[in-house]
């Protein structure tokens, strides 16, 4: 005897939702599709019952549906998350014939982030967390992300600023050109960006790039982090830190322009960590990482000052002419003529160009000290 069944008629099978989307709103996550009228081979669908809505590959929500009706559904996940979705139809049948998928969507619930934290996958991941943790506590909204394209082109997005965590040889990520171009992009529509690289700054970052951190090594440096501290009259001051992050090659930085060092390594003395404010854009350069800043909540006030330097830019409270940083000028320029402060050196006597000379000989020493620290 044998036994045979056969299916009599066209597919069996619905034809997926079509039109479909999702929008994040207030409420939650809408979903809106219209519902099909053909079984997937386009013979006549009379058997339409349901429709299944998956969230990350699982059914949240069977749903009643309608012929060729729109439809939508109202998805309230925790906020703060990215979430995949998708729609199938569901006949009447025993057992029932679901259709293909939709093609996925993602949606981020909730209101979008203030800050992009870009962790790529190539960097052993220690300061993401630490800056998603302390803005957390400082009552910001970041996103911790592998993948700069996360919310889509990033020019799009109206970002507060991006922090690009690159890492510590040989555990980092070396950008690419098409990343280089967006963050220059980025920067030059007016956004404001913190990247940390161990090396990029000696080795690896294009030219365009570069200019925009006015900033570069002249020594691609040891493993010799030690204890990391902030400079006098400016947004640092008075902070100090013990490090215990990976500790290899780190750049030893040199400022352009009017870009000022905010962080130095104090044993050997070198600068970490280095601002700029253009005036349309603000960025700062670290050759260290972020999260191995021992001490949290010194850390957490160096990220408010580092949030607030980035939103509202900045410039060092530096005395002119002060060469031992005591707040105190130690030379004084007047009219092309060096003087010192208290009028010495004015007239045209023995004494007086003698005054000259000394005060020539240090204003040529500041400047050998300023050329040291950059």
């Amino acid at each position: 005897t044998v036994i045979s069944s056969a299916y009599c008629g066209g597919s069996p099978y619905p034809s997926e939702p079509q039109g479909f989307s999702a929008a994040s709103l207030s409420e939650g996550i809408e979903l809106i599709w219209t519902n099909p009228t053909t079984q997937s081979d386009g013979t006549y669908l009379d058997d339409l019952i349901s429709a299944n809505i998956y969230r990350n590959g699982s059914v949240i929500a069977n749903i009643e549906t309608v012929l060729g009706e729109v439809s939508s559904y109202m998805d309230t996940p925790p906020e703060g998350y990215i979430y995949t979705y998708y729609i199938t139809s569901i006949d009447n049948e025993i057992p029932s014939n679901e259709s293909e998928p939709t093609e996925p969507l993602e949606v981020y619930a909730g209101s979008p982030p203030e800050y992009l934290i870009w962790e790529p996958s190539d960097n052993t991941p220690l300061s993401g967390e630490a800056i998603i943790d302390d803005l957390e506590i400082l009552g910001e909204h970041g996103f911790l992300t592998e993948d700069l394209w996360v919310f889509g082109n990033p020019l799009d997005q109206n970002f507060e600023a991006m922090f690009i965590l690159n890492g510590i040889f040989p555990n980092s990520h070396r950008l690419t050109i098409n990343e280089q171009l967006i963050i220059e992009e980025y920067l030059a529509g007016g956004g404001s960006v913190f990247m940390e690289d161990g090396d990029i700054w000696y080795q690896y970052v294009g030219e365009g790039l570069i200019d925009y951190f006015q900033c570069h090594s002249y020594n691609d440096g040891e493993g010799d982090l030690g204890m990391i501290t902030g400079l006098s009259n400016v947004f640092t001051e008075d902070l100090t830190f013990n490090y215990s992050g990976e500790n290899n090659w780190i750049d030893q930085l040199r400022t352009l322009s009017s870009a000022f060092p905010i962080l130095v390594n104090s044993d050997p003395e070198y600068i970490t960590a280095v601002a700029y404010d253009s005036g349309d854009y603000r960025t700062i350069a670290s050759s260290f990482e972020y999260g191995g800043l021992t001490d949290s909540d010194e850390r957490r006030e160096l990220l408010a000052s580092i949030l607030d330097f980035l939103q509202n830019g900045g410039s060092p409270n530096w005395v002119a002419g002060d060469i031992n940083q005591d707040d105190e000028a130690d030379i004084l320029s007047k009219k092309a003529s060096i003087v010192s402060a208290d009028g010495m050196g004015n007239g045209n006597d023995p004494t007086s160009a003698l005054m000259r000379n000394i005060l020539n000989a240090f204003s040529a020493y500041e400047r050998a000290l300023i050329a040291m620290r950059t």
